[in-house]
């Protein structure tokens, strides 16, 4: 069976402009930069923030109540960059972080992209799902 991943998994439409999802994080920053210019700041920052956690992986080997002390000390020190994010973003509702865009399409594709209630930014996976894969 074929499987198909389309190269925007999402798009939103708010007043004759389209923001896409792109899983290609590049793709995704050209094409929101190319809409909102003047929210190039937080645009790179999210951009590079999804990147870091990309490359963070979950060890799958053993359990933490099954590792010694040095692999619980490896484990940890590998988490630092993805924890420091993921704490950056906990507290953030997707309300919240819509409303750091200036563009009215990109705080309305921010905010659409949960259902309505209180989730965190940090909610998002980061991988093997869409946005969350965020490629």
């Amino acid at each position: 069976m074929e499987i198909y991943h389309p190269e925007s998994f999402m798009a939103v439409e708010h007043e004759d402009v389209t923001v896409h999802f792109y899983r290609d994080i590049e793709r995704l920053k050209s094409s929101w930069l190319e809409i909102s210019p003047e929210d190039k700041d937080i645009i790179e920052e999210f951009c590079k923030d999804i990147k870091q956690l990309q490359s963070f992986f979950m060890p799958a080997g053993k359990p933490m109540d099954m590792m010694n002390i040095v692999e619980k000390i490896k484990f940890l020190l590998s988490m630092k960059d993805a924890g420091m994010i993921m704490k950056k973003y906990n507290k953030v509702t997707f309300k919240e972080f819509a409303n750091r865009f200036k563009h009215p399409a990109l705080r309305m594709a921010i905010y659409s992209f949960m259902p309505e209630g209180e989730y965190s930014v940090s909610s998002i996976p980061t991988r093997n799902g869409d946005m969350g894969s965020f490629r």
